[in-house]
């Protein structure tokens, strides 16, 4: 099988068109070995492939401070969370214009948790009586709450390409309701699965909305909501409690849920096939926590050493280990219809946000690259190999 990288433009560094999504998936046996300069180096162990860092590079961060991304649209712009005189306060990144505070009207204190491919911004923000409140930010009219202000505490997680948002109100973690937000009916409340709290965590331009909610005997299943339907158990691998973190354009579905043996894994869930374990990078749990339209699917899975590693999976390549470059672990929180991928690295002290295109390539990230907390950050860029039809 030949493996193609994807065109790049020279000038933003970005893919100039999708990749394609393979029709085979792919049978790997056996042990390989290989190491390359310029090209992304695959290895093969027992059945586990592990992709090897390449080119790459640190959203700003440095000194005490940490940041982490926390969502990519198609365009590249990355959104998250970055700390400054010991607040946190919401990012937005490009590449042309680096790491730039958000300005929301508040107090400084905010999160941007997603971004959709119009640039629509939705999250979090502190307000004066010091109590967060769900947020929609548009380059044209700023910071607008989306909640009433009789309700305390809030989030919005998720947008869409049309605007609409899902989050949650209440009380965290004691009875919080999930909600969908539009332009047209404002907010809707979602109930539960019969018990007290639940969350929406994601909504696809279709308006279906996932997340989790308590069930009668006081289980978080991960659910599936339609206007038609309501809202739907998903079910778990055998365990207690699941979670849905994403849906895609698709109606594919990943999270993760308890197996029988009671430890946590990622999952895909289809209406064919329902839910499917994908298993871990050899430790004992595993989340995933974004799936693109090309469904590959990125999170992170404990290491047999203990230690944490960002994935990304496909249906051709299996569970692929993304490495922690010069950190003790790491995490990928998104991914686009580019492969561009963002999460962080942790070390001993901060955590640095960083950004993964998987780029063919090679950068030097020997031990005197190393980041140190005085040292300035930047993000990471890969690029995946395609497998082509």
């Amino acid at each position: 099988m030949k493996l193609r990288l994807p065109k790049m433009n020279s000038t933003t560094g970005h893919s100039v068109s999708r990749p394609k999504a393979s029709g085979k998936v792919l049978k790997r046996r056996g042990l390989f070995i290989g190491v390359a300069i310029l090209f992304a180096v695959v290895l093969i162990i027992a059945g586990q492939t592990l992709l090897s860092p390449e080119k790459a590079f640190f959203l700003d961060a440095g000194g005490k401070e940490y940041s982490y991304a926390l969502a990519i649209n198609d365009q590249g712009t990355v959104v998250g969370v970055r700390s400054k005189d010991k607040k946190k306060f919401a990012f937005l990144w490009t590449k042309q214009q680096g790491m730039q505070p958000m300005d929301l009207g508040n107090n400084g204190v905010s999160w941007a948790i997603r971004i959709n491919q119009s640039g629509v911004i939705v999250g979090g923000m502190e307000a004066d009586d010091l109590n967060v409140r769900a947020f929609l930010w548009t380059r044209e009219d700023g910071a607008e709450d989306l909640v009433p202000l009789e309700e305390k505490e809030s989030m919005a997680c998720a947008v869409n390409d049309l605007g609409d948002v899902v989050g949650w109100r209440g009380k965290i973690f004691v009875e919080q309701d999930a909600f969908l937000w539009t332009r047209e009916r404002g907010m809707q409340i979602l109930g539960t699965l019969g018990g007290r709290k639940s969350m929406a965590a994601d909504i696809n331009n279709a308006g279906t909305v996932v997340g989790s909610a308590e069930t009668k005997t006081e289980e978080d299943h991960a659910f599936l909501w339609t206007e038609k339907t309501g809202m739907v158990d998903l079910g778990t691998l055998g365990g207690i409690n699941s979670e849905a973190w994403a849906i895609n354009n698709d109606g594919c579905v990943v999270g993760e849920s308890n197996t029988d043996t009671g430890e946590p894994h990622a999952f895909l869930w289809t209406d064919k096939d329902g839910m499917i374990d994908l298993g871990t990078l050899g430790g004992n749990h595993s989340r995933a926590s974004a799936i693109n339209d090309l469904n590959q699917v990125v999170g992170w899975s404990s290491l047999k050493n203990g230690k944490t590693h960002a994935f990304f999976w496909s249906q051709e390549t299996g569970m692929m280990d993304l490495g922690a470059l010069s950190g003790d672990h790491s995490y990928a929180f998104d991914i686009n219809n580019t492969g561009q991928i963002v999460g962080r690295v942790e070390y001993d002290i901060p955590w640095w946000s960083i950004a993964w295109e998987w780029a063919g390539e090679k950068l030097d990230l020997s031990e005197k690259y190393r980041p140190s907390t005085s040292r300035h950050q930047r993000a990471v860029l890969w690029t995946a190999l395609v497998p082509e039809k």
